[in-house]
């Protein structure tokens, strides 16, 4: 899930594309850019884990966590990509056999590695832009 500015940037690319040309840019700027945006699908993932893994979350709330950062959104739009990687969390937490306080726990660990992550993409995003800018000007 890429937040608004790096959409608005994948845009601004291809409208560059449809206006321009590609040429200038060569291969090494676009294999730079296509590793930070698979960095950025990773980081999704990872960061999220890392966080229900740092407040003591089994396998099973992690992949809870992971179906929820994937469900949420479409089940409860407005909210659900806070909602759901807490409530995916704390649900297999809980079917882990953990108490109801721990798997609170480690769904506030989910929260955790969700925003974390989200610091992490706008960083990486910056990067892209940065990078896209430097290379219009050298």
């Amino acid at each position: 899930m890429i937040p608004a500015c790096g959409r608005m940037f994948c845009r601004g690319i291809l409208r560059l594309r449809v206006h321009d040309s590609f040429e200038p840019f060569g291969w090494a700027f676009w294999t730079i850019q296509t590793l930070i945006v698979a960095v950025l699908f990773l980081a999704d993932y990872a960061v999220n884990a890392w966080g229900v893994k740092r407040y003591g979350g089994s396998r099973a709330s992690v992949i809870g966590s992971t179906i929820g950062v994937l469900v949420g959104p479409f089940v409860i739009p407005a909210f659900g990509l806070v909602i759901g990687p807490f409530a995916g969390a704390v649900i297999g937490e809980l079917l882990a056999g953990s108490d109801l306080d721990r798997s609170v726990k480690v769904g506030w660990g989910s929260l955790v590695g969700l925003f974390t992550s989200v610091i992490v993409k706008i960083v990486l995003q910056a990067v892209m832009i940065l990078l896209f800018a430097l290379w219009l000007i050298f």
